[in-house]
């Protein structure tokens, strides 16, 4: 009998995004109805995974706050907002968003957004 294959996952320690090449995948929570539109820091889950917390304005309502996301991130990443996408946590707080093809720099614009 083959022994069981164990799903990966990143350390505590992780940056909340892995990948490289042609895409790269953000772990992000999202707050909507916030005062202003921020990157608040890292918060980890239940699983120990990091991730990306964003205070956005928008309400959770029709999508708004899905929008902001990706609205948001384009500005700070300076990316077009085509190449982001959310994959995973359509309706959650919890998300994950692709960006494709991002350029040579993508780990010290994310580290940028860190440090604001």
């Amino acid at each position: 009998m083959a022994a069981p294959r164990l799903r990966a996952r990143p350390s505590p320690k992780a940056g909340p995004w892995h990948g490289s090449g042609s895409t790269i995948r953000l772990d992000l929570k999202v707050i909507p109805n916030a005062k202003a539109d921020k990157a608040a820091g890292l918060a980890a889950d239940a699983d120990g995974r990091s991730r990306l917390v964003l205070r956005l304005r928008a309400p959770p309502v029709d999508g708004k706050a899905n929008a902001a996301v990706i609205a948001f991130l384009a500005e700070r990443l300076g990316c077009p907002r085509a190449a982001l996408a959310i994959t995973t946590g359509q309706t959650s707080r919890q998300k994950r968003v692709t960006w494709t093809d991002p350029p040579t720099d993508a780990d010290a614009r994310l580290q940028a957004l860190l440090a604001d």
